[in-house]
């Protein structure tokens, strides 16, 4: 099936959206060496080397791109994990997810090595990856998808956005207000 169009079934309070941004599923990982919490000076914890790499990652937020339609660009440390022998040893891995939302004119790729350029990153050398998608299918069909979508936008004058704009005067009586989702919708890969 090779559609012309495809309209998202999103909620958006009745307006007609022509635009979202993109989304990105970022793993960093700093990893360590474990030793008995009272001998913590023999091992190397690797939460402590995460520490760092939150505080760039917050002051990175805020100084992303900012686009005059879909806002600016954005990012949260959504998740962290750690991993050691137990309760009463030093750390010897730890995991942060972060939720990158992308604006318009910022590529998967930049987003990813502005995250690998931190000082922090690179003094812990901590591994920064994509997370991917391989749930099969309610069908059993296995795809796999890298968890990265790029942010999409129609132009308010596309006959598409006109066509839904007059089917919904049609429809309401009223003027359609055409507008933008300010997030990532399930259709990020159409």
């Amino acid at each position: 099936i090779r559609p012309e169009f495809v309209l998202l079934a999103e909620p958006s309070d009745g307006k007609i959206c022509r635009a979202q941004k993109g989304r990105m599923e970022i793993s960093v990982t700093t990893y360590g060496t474990s030793a008995h919490g009272s001998i913590p000076h023999k091992g190397d914890n690797a939460i402590y080397k995460m520490s760092g790499i939150l505080q760039e990652l917050r002051a990175l937020n805020e100084n992303l791109l900012v686009d005059d339609l879909l806002g600016k660009g954005c990012l949260t440390v959504s998740e962290i994990s750690s991993t050691s022998p137990s309760r009463c040893a030093v750390s010897d891995s730890c995991t942060i997810s972060i939720d990158r939302r992308l604006t318009w004119g910022e590529k998967p790729e930049d987003a990813l090595q502005e995250i690998r350029n931190l000082p922090a990153v690179k003094m812990a050398d901590a591994e920064v990856s994509i997370y991917n998608y391989d749930e099969p299918s309610y069908t059993g069909l296995e795809y796999g998808q890298e968890c990265s979508f790029k942010p999409w936008k129609m132009e308010e004058t596309h006959d598409v956005t006109q066509s839904v704009a007059k089917a919904y005067k049609n429809l309401f009586g009223k003027e359609a207000v055409i507008d933008i989702w300010p997030f990532s919708t399930n259709g990020v890969s159409i």
